[in-house]
């Protein structure tokens, strides 16, 4: 029997490390996207928190407007 070619065997070894190394990078890539996306998702909830209580207090401003435009309205006629 012949003995196992060497070189071949390291060059296996070295695909299979680089086929690592790509992955563990997609991987990185992955959990950063995912970090990021995470961020801007809560940024967004904060944001949309804010606008929906800014739409509680203009439609109680409203309401109160129009309450008081009634009685002044009622007290005229």
């Amino acid at each position: 029997m012949n003995p196992p070619d060497v070189s071949l065997k390291e060059y296996i070894e070295s695909r299979f490390d680089g086929l690592e190394r790509l992955i563990d990078t997609k991987f990185e890539n992955v959990e950063a996207t995912a970090k990021k996306q995470t961020e801007t998702l809560c940024t967004l909830e904060c944001r949309v928190g804010s606008l929906e209580r800014w739409r509680a207090y203009i439609l109680g401003a409203c309401l109160v407007i129009g309450f008081l435009a009634r009685c002044l309205w009622e007290k005229l006629l």
